[in-house]
């Protein structure tokens, strides 16, 4: 209690009473209590069609089934109502750490029913105590976004845009493009690494690709050819370090994309 008196304090005014008025108020912009209903839809359905029981081969593939459902989720909030979406992104951070604390405590029956979701989607990466890998994925696409809406208040130029957007392009779409097809159809290795030629391929053109079009839908698609080739050796540059990192692939490659585009841009 003692956090939501400190909100209220600052705001001078009740926090709940504030969050109601702030979903619930007509504007110009889509008005966030639909977006929330759109958001509960989404999982609605996508969360029972995730994939259960499948081969080890194939649970770095479904890992990414949910990496898709948040640039479905994330992707049209972040265009249409970056200030939303920046809301949406702390709530659920918190949201996910105090579960994984009461997961780590064992608190009953949370604990059991969160290690029994969790069980089918564990790998080496989560070999100790604390299951972060999810955490780490929507820091990766929020820390962007979270950057675009304070340092650019929003998405108001090509520049803005790709930035907010480079968590969704890195690890939504271009990593789950270079794990699906690297271990469905992989064959050439990078010396060193485990990661295929064919993957990161997929990622490059999947992440130009998505770019490219919410350029388009934007209105930012009249940039000059420089600036389009700066973007493509940002994009060739993430491409690289995933193939050969071994670091948290789904925080370290939004940071560093996002470093990469203000340089450029």
């Amino acid at each position: 209690r003692l956090p939501l008196q400190w909100m209220s304090a600052a705001i001078e005014q009740h926090a709940w009473e504030w969050l109601w008025e702030y979903l619930t108020t007509h504007s110009p912009l889509p008005q966030p209590l639909k977006i929330v209903a759109c958001y509960v839809l989404v999982l609605g359905v996508s969360i029972p069609l995730a994939p259960a029981q499948f081969p080890d081969r194939s649970r770095t593939i479904a890992r990414k089934y949910f990496h898709l459902v948040l640039c479905l989720i994330c992707v049209p909030t972040i265009i249409c109502h970056i200030r939303f979406m920046s809301l949406a992104f702390a709530v659920a951070t918190a949201i996910f750490l105090v579960i994984e604390a009461l997961r780590l405590a064992g608190t009953p029956p949370l604990a059991d029913s969160v290690n029994r979701l969790f069980a089918p989607f564990i790998d080496s990466r989560d070999e100790g105590r604390a299951v972060l890998t999810h955490i780490y994925l929507v820091l990766g696409c929020s820390l962007p976004t979270w950057y675009a809406f304070f340092f650019f208040q929003g998405v108001y130029s090509t520049e803005a845009l790709l930035v907010s957007l480079s968590g969704c392009t890195v690890v939504g779409l271009g990593d789950a493009a270079a794990s699906f097809v690297g271990t469905s159809i992989g064959k050439h290795k990078w010396p060193g690494s485990k990661k295929t030629l064919e993957g990161s391929a997929a990622m490059m053109l999947s992440m130009l690709i998505f770019q490219t079009c919410a350029l388009v839908v934007v209105g930012f698609h009249r940039i000059e050819g420089r600036t389009i080739v700066w973007i493509m050796i940002a994009d060739v540059l993430v491409v690289l370090l995933e193939a050969v990192t071994e670091q948290i692939d789904n925080l370290v490659l939004p940071l560093y994309h996002v470093a990469l585009l203000q340089l450029i841009c």
